[in-house]
């Protein structure tokens, strides 16, 4: 199941905002001073998310000023064109914002058992629960929105539940977390991979999707894009928003 969240995730987001690699694009050098930044502003989230365990609450401080509009936009104006379904922007957000919860909680079962499987870190009740994520492209978002939207709030409550639970055994502080997390470190850590793209909204041999008229709006051909992985299996995209790299959206970027 969790493939497939990845597979559809990132053709749904990665294929809409990255542009394909040119051998120009090859040769572009990150300065030490931006990969510096980027390398401590990824620290800096990644310290909160396990702290909040929940990339909602962050969105605020390390996102562009209209996450919520404009990438909602985006992946609403995807999910019309793509599946014919009517999510709203929130709507939509909230699905990737669970999205990112989801691979949070996976990443976390693995580095705490060395298996992935959420059994080892919920009860079971819990567990099955939060494994049948909502899916993009299959069964209840192709044929019935309001269903799929169902779905959507009960993992959502349930991800509030799992939170609660999180928060009681602290499964960060734990010597299985911190062995695994030094290895990680150890093997690639905020290094892992660190790159950057041009942003071309209109260049059709470069995207598989259409573009928002928001997104081509705010972000116009010739921005440039950064990114990189972080231990807990978050790919972070940035931009540059008035000078200051500003997160413009989180992929499941699964390492082991």
């Amino acid at each position: 199941m969790l493939l497939t969240v990845f597979t559809l995730i990132l053709i749904s987001l990665a294929a809409a905002i990255c542009p394909a690699q040119t051998q120009k694009e090859e040769e572009y050098k990150i300065s030490p001073r931006d990969k510096g930044e980027l390398q401590r502003l990824s620290k800096h989230f990644v310290k909160r998310m396990q702290q909040t365990r929940d990339v909602g609450p962050l969105t605020a401080a390390f996102f562009v000023k209209d996450f919520s509009v404009l990438m909602g936009a985006q992946l609403a104006f995807s999910a019309r064109q793509e599946h014919g379904v009517q999510l709203t922007p929130r709507q939509i957000t909230q699905v990737a914002i669970a999205s990112a919860n989801y691979q949070y909680i996976w990443d976390l079962s693995y580095l705490v058992s060395d298996r992935y499987r959420l059994s080892d870190i919920f009860p079971n009740d819990l567990a099955t629960i939060l494994d049948d994520f909502p899916e993009w492209g299959e069964g209840a978002i192709d044929h019935d929105a309001r269903l799929y939207k169902e779905t959507l709030r009960r993992w959502r409550k349930a991800y509030s539940a799992a939170n609660a639970e999180l928060k009681k055994k602290n499964y960060e502080g734990s010597h299985a977390y911190k062995k695994a997390w030094a290895k990680r470190l150890k093997t690639g850590g905020y290094d892992y991979v660190v790159g950057s793209k041009l942003w071309d909204p209109d260049d059709t041999n470069q995207f598989e999707g259409e573009m928002s008229p928001q997104l081509k709006l705010k972000y116009p051909k010739g921005v440039r894009e950064f990114y990189v992985s972080t231990p807990i299996g978050l790919y972070l995209v940035f931009i540059k928003d008035h000078g200051n790299f500003k997160i413009l959206w989180v992929l499941p970027y699964p390492l082991d």
